[in-house]
């Protein structure tokens, strides 16, 4: 019943849906592009492997995953569907360099939707990754019998919460999962809660760990360290959403009282953000400066917006220290591996709801630091005045990888088995 009504729901909310993705696409163009592949419309394939990464975020964690996979299988094409703007462009990105790669954008949950994308994409399997379980798409594969692996899972004990309220509704479209590959046993043990099967889930790591970092970005941050901020010391803060820039602006002010060479890579999650923290950084009093006009200043600088696409390693790599947001917040926290590959000194804020077992056991080692905002300025300012502090950032991260390689391995062998 509860399904009935939330399919009724989403077809009566179908035109504000529509319509706030055009109103999106005012700041966002990228949303306003392919619309008609929200409502199922996508290209005709003979055949198709599809994976399904919602957001830049698990995109650019599955990057590495998705290139093998599509090694893997030349003569398939690989669909790469996303919802929003900043994971298609990531998914159009990745697509240029792989001939038999698709990027689109997922349909919305309705029925109709999931049919036509079916009929149109022929896939042979699909992969969701992380905590993506849409009941009507889950169990129109579930009725044509396409295997689907819910990958690199995870489920916060808050979500397992939620979900298991409604574990009687929630139970036919899980069983449409063949496999749910979890992080860890944490993670193992919330899909129990809900109603999955010892049978379906397997512990295979986070492929978080495994993630490249792409060597170019590096050179590039170390060039505008050495070239344009030579004299500066340099944090970042990383995936910063509303309400959070103001903690880390206030955190600056109180850093340049005792450093005050000290420059801050601010960094908004979101694009249509840009401008809006420009302006809040510029009424706090600093000069303030857009990545994308980076080449032309030539005044000093307090403030460095990090207002492109994809050169988040970059900011990372001309840092001392790095703050990653989202813990600052009701948002659960954003991957806090991404700058410990880098070996680089990683605070994160007290929600980390979505790397809890991660921001735990990293802290528990010293490879990262939990601290709440009303002290993140000390934290910092420790930081950047004592280089040589030992960092076990690099270490933790390195002793944990080799996920990859065995979701690689479970998705082949589902594919392997699939029928045609």
């Amino acid at each position: 019943m509860l399904r009935i009504t939330y399919t009724l729901l989403l077809i009566l909310l179908l035109p504000a849906i529509l319509l706030r993705y055009l109103f999106k696409s005012i700041k966002e163009p990228l949303y306003r592009q392919n619309l008609r592949y929200r409502l199922g419309f996508l290209p005709h394939q003979k055949q198709s492997i599809w994976i399904h990464c919602v957001s830049h975020g698990e995109t650019q964690a599955a990057q590495s995953f998705i290139k093998e996979l599509a090694d893997s299988y030349p003569q398939q094409t690989i669909i790469l569907s996303t919802t929003t703007a900043t994971g298609r462009a990531l998914g159009q990105q990745i697509s240029t360099k792989h001939d038999n790669i698709c990027s689109v954008y997922a349909p919305i949950d309705l029925p109709f939707c999931h049919n036509a994308a079916r009929k149109r994409l022929r896939p042979t399997a699909v992969f969701i990754f992380e905590t993506e379980i849409w009941p009507n798409w889950l169990l129109c594969l579930k009725k044509y019998n396409i295997p689907a692996a819910l990958l690199n899972a995870r489920l916060s004990a808050r979500s397992a919460q939620k979900y298991s309220r409604i574990q009687s509704s929630i139970a036919e479209p899980l069983s449409a999962l063949t496999t749910i590959a979890v992080r860890d046993q944490q993670d193992f043990e919330h899909f129990i809660s809900i109603g999955a099967t010892k049978q379906q889930l397997s512990v295979l790591g986070n492929i978080k760990f495994d993630q490249k970092v792409p060597d170019a970005q590096v050179q590039l941050g170390k060039q505008w360290r050495q070239t344009i901020f030579p004299n500066s010391s340099i944090w970042v803060a990383a995936s910063t959403h509303a309400g959070e820039e103001e903690i880390m602006l206030q955190t600056h002010l109180k850093i340049q009282e005792q450093i005050p060479n000290c420059l801050c890579i601010l960094v908004p999650r979101h694009p249509n953000r840009f401008d809006e923290v420009t302006e809040l950084s510029q009424h706090y009093g600093f000069s303030t400066l857009k990545r994308t006009d980076l080449a032309n200043s030539t005044t000093a600088v307090d403030v460095l917006i990090g207002n492109s696409m994809g050169e988040l390693f970059a900011y990372f790599a001309a840092s001392e220290c790095a703050v990653v947001a989202g813990s600052y917040s009701s948002v659960g926290g954003h991957n806090v591996l991404e700058p410990m590959a880098l070996g680089l000194p990683t605070i994160t804020g007290p929600n980390n709801d979505n790397f809890d077992q991660i921001a735990r056991d990293a802290k528990q080692e010293n490879a990262l630091q939990i601290i709440e905002a009303r002290n993140l300025a000390e934290a910092i300012i420790d930081i950047l005045n004592n280089p040589q502090l030992n960092n076990a950032a690099l270490d933790f991260v390195s002793r944990h990888q080799g996920a990859q390689a065995r979701v690689l391995a479970c998705a082949i062998d589902i594919i392997a088995n699939a029928k045609p």
